[in-house]
């Protein structure tokens, strides 16, 4: 019995469709990790919001504790959203405050 010849035609419908899945799966693979990435700083920042909670006190002269607090639950939203759009561009941060 003999084989169906492929076409070049054929043979390179083959290629792009082999192409196509390998770069679907590689920027699947970079969005996923992307997004645990996202995901670990934003639990960063809901860690240090939650130890202040966990323990607040009235903050000393000139408010630094409540900007500092203010600014980790900031960065928990960003990267939160981040996580969740992991194809959306993510703006650096600000400087932390001082």
């Amino acid at each position: 019995m003999r084989l169906p010849r492929m076409t070049t035609r054929q043979l390179m419908s083959v290629v792009a469709v082999v192409a196509v899945s390998l770069g679907g799966i590689a920027g699947s693979q970079r969005l996923r990790q992307r997004r645990d990435e996202f995901a670990d700083r934003a639990q960063w920042h809901r860690e240090i919001v939650a130890a202040w909670n966990a323990k607040w006190r009235p903050a000393p002269s000139g408010g630094y504790p409540l900007q500092l607090v203010s600014y980790h639950a900031a960065m928990a939203r960003k990267y939160r959203h981040a996580a969740c759009y992991p194809w959306l561009p993510v703006e650096p941060d600000p400087p932390e405050p001082e």
